[in-house]
């Protein structure tokens, strides 16, 4: 039982979310293509890309993946400038910038050594 209460702590992986409101099909396939290679895992903050409602900017932010925090950076891109080059540009500086306004902690740290070895001994205990 302790076990698979560990392996349910492994929550604390950056993800990508891209929210496709208002946001042209051209464009979701860019964004697609841009974020296939990014991998936050281990990361402790997740990406948001999404459409601004006027249509003229997409923001990029990473923020910390719990709700409490206001930990976040934003990089915003006109759309006349939004080729696959400076939409990786741009997610980028977004994942640059907030690593370094917001270094992990300790706690965070550790909890990121824990959710792997909490991972590497449920492979081991149901390796067959």
């Amino acid at each position: 039982m302790l076990v698979q209460n560990i392996s349910n702590t492994q929550n604390f992986q950056g993800n990508i979310n891209i929210l496709k409101n208002n946001m042209s099909v051209e464009l979701q396939k860019t964004l697609a293509k841009t974020t296939k290679k990014i991998d936050l895992t281990g990361k402790a903050y997740s990406l948001n890309i999404q459409n601004e409602p006027n249509g003229d900017f997409v923001s990029i932010i990473a923020s910390n993946n719990s709700m409490k925090s206001e930990k976040k950076y934003t990089v915003l891109v006109h759309r006349l400038s939004q080729t696959t080059d400076v939409l990786k540009e741009a997610v980028q500086d977004a994942m640059n910038n907030y690593e370094r306004l917001y270094p992990p902690t300790f706690k965070d740290k550790c909890k990121i050594a824990l959710n792997k070895l909490g991972k590497k001994i449920f492979d081991v205990l149901t390796d067959e």
